[in-house]
């Protein structure tokens, strides 16, 4: 079993449960980028102070430009959320009106094996297994960030199917995501203007130009342990059925984190969703 599928095997469902009430719509001007950013997450070369923070999806945010591209640069540092997007990953979109259409799109996701039935007791319940350590936990996050290669275009060039590609692709779209020293993970992607744009603006000349970007989680299937309707049976002790608790396999260690009751069981998890307006700099 490969780290990430063993990290994500030990997700708790509370993890996946965080409903992001309403939509958030931010706006900012894009900083012009005079020398391009490296695409790696693991780059300095964004400036300390170009991100900004939005409560509701608890992203932090940065757009940058430049004659050719818009480069888009989050960051997350709540465990719960990191969770969500390990497990479901995301999708950015970005539109040439500002108005957060999804006019092209680049989806990553990661893909776990199912999860293992819990081992069991005599009575039936599942046996807890000794919580990870805070290094094995980093360690694992780090590899399954780095083990991802490929990415999904959407609506690239008009194509109503996914365009699969590297990461690092010849078309030159460019994503990066890693894990940084505080823990925190770290997005990164280029979009050349010329996939958002019929012609191009000549921002030097001081046309005007916006670009909408949205960060949306993707859908995921619903886990075993959910019935005919959708809805999710969730055990006596609160934990979705489908998943393993915070102290089972693979997982993040103690029930410290999302680990209360949900009676009755839960709807599938709310789409996470961060929206920036931006206007395009020209120097």
């Amino acid at each position: 079993m490969t780290p990430f599928r063993s990290l994500a095997a030990g997700l708790p469902a509370a993890l996946l449960l965080i409903a992001c009430g309403r939509q958030p719509q931010a706006a900012n001007p894009s900083r012009f980028a005079a020398t391009p950013p490296t695409i790696d997450g693991l780059s300095t070369d964004w400036g300390p102070d170009s991100l900004r923070y939005d409560a509701d999806s608890k992203l932090q945010y940065a757009v940058l430009n430049d004659q050719r591209a818009v480069y888009v640069r989050l960051k997350v540092a709540d465990p719960m959320t990191q969770g969500r997007l390990l497990v479901q990953g995301f999708t950015v979109w970005l539109d040439s009106t500002g108005q957060n259409q999804q006019q092209f799109g680049v989806r990553y996701k990661l893909h776990p094996e199912p999860v293992a039935k819990p081992e069991l007791d005599a009575n039936g319940q599942p046996v807890a297994a000794a919580p990870m350590s805070l290094k094995d936990r980093r360690a694992r996050l780090a590899q399954a960030l780095a083990d991802v290669h490929d990415m999904e275009l959407l609506n690239y060039k008009g194509s109503k199917e996914p365009t699969y590609t590297d990461t690092q692709s010849p078309l030159g779209v460019k994503l990066g995501l890693a894990l940084d020293a505080q823990d925190n993970i770290v997005y990164e992607l280029a979009v050349p203007l010329r996939l958002l744009y019929r012609k191009v603006p000549s921002l030097a000349s001081g046309q005007r130009a916006k670009v909408g970007v949205t960060v949306l989680s993707n859908r995921m299937a619903m886990p075993s342990g959910t019935n005919s309707s959708g809805m999710s049976v969730v055990g006596a002790d609160g934990m979705n059925s489908g998943y393993g608790g915070m102290g089972g396999r693979g997982g993040y260690g103690g029930r410290g984190m999302g680990g209360g009751r949900m009676p009755g069981g839960y709807m599938g998890p709310q789409p996470l969703t961060l929206k920036v307006n931006a206007q395009l700099s020209g120097q």
